[in-house]
């Protein structure tokens, strides 16, 4: 249920306060000294990716050849210490318990998410201009209820009159877990429980709550809870009454009524009474304070498990490679080498997004070493716009360069063959820029026939 907005807009005048030019050259000369740090930062994250990928490949590899399918009906003592694949649904010892309203469930684990309905302060800026130099900026409070999990202190309110929430919820977050979740004949160890992710909502009925919670109203999976709170800022009166101003606009005085519950404005008394007599019909529903309660479960069901088997219990597996472990569960029945097919686009994905991340950190720094040769022009619009182009392709193309080079780098490292392609085209495109500004930059001239 979304509450009504309540809106005070505030207009301040204030000196530009931009830096000037020797300001900002000087910001300019700071980035460019601290440019090769961005840069060596950029860098090692190219080499050190590739090395993350490529041992990540070879584990999994190592993975597809090492594993031994399995049923997980039984535990086999002969099989204690390998790398076992097996399919099975999920099951616990007992059902997890929510301790507060005692919720029970089969699942893996029971989040419990408390949510209340109190007043959200929202901020909006918009600067202008003037004639004389001065920059006015228009802010707009508006506040609003709605229901959220976090609690909004009132008291940081640029207008906490009337917007007053409760300090805290009566009642917490949680999340309760299995204290064993079983695979067929194993137990799973906690870090391949914690592998296991799934959300379903939990469906209520009053039944279930104790009876202490006998004035609780449940709908679906929710329960809403009254609180009985009061705002304190204000008295009781205050939000049945209706106040009468006179305000200025564009010169002239005008009759306002405000409904002091919301802060809405409206130009007739008869539109203000309908506003507060709607704001007193959703009252008798939800007020400020109020709890919304809402259960989630990580359900069981049906999971496919490669890990290794340690007596009666599947903890994750240790590569050849040192450091690199692995335990994956996957819903439903999937193959060996469906799972680590799954786990290689996976490791592709984050490669290629850290290859990315890298490429833009090497361009920031070159922009940044580059930025006070904009700085220099930039009073010039038609010279600042040629330097500008200029200067983003040059940075673009040695951003380019320095990242395949730093790839091919790593490559080399560990994968020597096709990392000294990669090099090599690195290189050549290298070359091929250079030359290609020698023709446009001749440092010598051509001698002038008859002389």
């Amino acid at each position: 249920m979304a509450g009504t907005t309540d809106r005070f807009t505030e207009t301040t005048r204030r000196r530009d306060d931009s830096p000037g030019f020797l300001g900002r050259v000087g910001q300019s000369t700071a980035a460019m000294f601290a440019s090769p740090f961005v840069l060596l930062l950029a860098c090692w994250l190219l080499f050190m990716n590739e090395g993350w990928a490529i041992k990540t490949h070879q584990t999994l590899n190592e993975v597809r050849d090492t594993a031994v399918h399995i049923s997980a009906h039984h535990v086999l003592d002969d099989n204690s210490g390998k790398l076992i694949h097996a399919t099975h649904k999920l099951s616990v010892d007992a059902p997890v318990l929510d301790p507060v309203f005692q919720i029970s469930r089969e699942a893996i684990s029971l989040t419990r998410t408390v949510e209340m309905f109190q007043w959200a302060e929202h901020k909006e800026s918009h600067d202008r201009k003037l004639s004389n130099g001065e920059i006015e900026t228009t802010t707009t409070y508006s506040y609003k209820k709605e229901w959220s999990s976090s609690v909004h202190d009132s008291q940081s309110f640029r207008h906490p009159t009337g917007h007053m929430n409760p300090s805290d919820k009566n009642y917490q977050d949680d999340t309760t877990k299995a204290a064993v979740v079983n695979f067929g004949g194993f137990e799973l160890s906690e870090r391949l429980v914690g592998a296991i992710s799934g959300s379903r909502a939990v469906s209520i009925s009053k039944a279930m709550l104790p009876a202490d919670m006998a004035d609780a109203s449940v709908s679906g999976n929710r329960i809403q809870i009254s609180s009985g709170w009061s705002d304190s800022s204000v008295g009781e009166d205050h939000f049945s009454s209706i106040v009468k101003h006179v305000e200025s606009f564009d010169g002239e005085d005008q009759i306002v009524y405000e409904v002091a519950s919301t802060g809405e404005r409206y130009s007739s008394k008869a539109k203000a009474e309908a506003a507060l007599a709607r704001e007193h019909k959703q009252d008798t529903a939800t007020k400020i304070g109020d709890l919304r309660i809402s259960f989630h479960e990580n359900p069981l069901r049906t999971v496919s498990v490669l890990a290794q088997q340690s007596d009666s219990t599947l903890v994750p597996w240790h590569s050849s490679i040192p450091g690199y472990t692995y335990g994956i569960v996957h819903d439903g029945t999937k193959s060996v080498d469906e799972m680590v097919s799954s786990e290689q686009d996976a490791n592709n994905m984050w490669c290629w997004i850290k290859r990315i991340f890298g490429l833009v950190l090497c361009y920031l720094a070159y922009s940044m070493m580059t930025g006070l040769l904009y700085t220099l022009v930039d009073w010039v619009p038609l010279v600042r716009n040629l330097v500008s182009i200029g200067l983003a392709l040059m940075n673009g193309v040695l951003a380019f360069t320095t990242t395949l080079v730093v790839v091919s780098i790593g490559w080399i490292f560990y994968r020597p063959m096709v990392g000294c392609t990669l090099l090599a085209i690195g290189l050549g495109a290298l070359f091929v820029a250079s030359q290609a500004g020698a023709k446009k930059n001749p440092t010598s001239k051509e001698p002038v026939k008859g002389e």
